[in-house]
């Protein structure tokens, strides 16, 4: 309980925002604080770890998920669930692992093999 006071400081940037912004920004902050919480109050080694990894896998993904909303212009949300950034990142993912598997499938079809 050495340093409670940032979990609780920090409880603020998560309530208020979802207010204004939808529950996309909170729900990765909140990560974050999860992951925080791990790391300062436990005492395994192994679950410290996993809770700096959660942490910064948290943070960064409040702060990607920002820039994207504020460079996008489309800051403040008329739908609190809508988890446009989330939606983002997954068509992104599919669209490229598509064209990976196009690729591949395409070098497998058109390689010929003298027999």
């Amino acid at each position: 309980m050495r340093s409670l006071w940032i979990v609780v400081a920090l409880l603020p940037v998560i309530i208020v925002p979802s207010l204004f912004v939808g529950f996309e920004l909170p729900l990765y902050f909140g990560i974050a604080l999860i992951g925080l919480a791990f790391w300062l109050y436990s005492d395994d080694e192994a679950l410290k770890f996993i809770g700096t990894q959660v942490a910064r896998i948290g943070f960064i993904l409040s702060i990607v998920a920002f820039m994207y909303y504020f460079y996008s212009g489309q800051f403040f949300v008329t739908e609190p669930f809508e988890f446009r950034f989330l939606k983002v990142v997954i068509e992104f993912f599919i669209e490229f692992y598509m064209k990976v598997a196009n690729l591949i499938g395409t070098a497998i079809v058109e390689m010929r093999i003298p027999f």
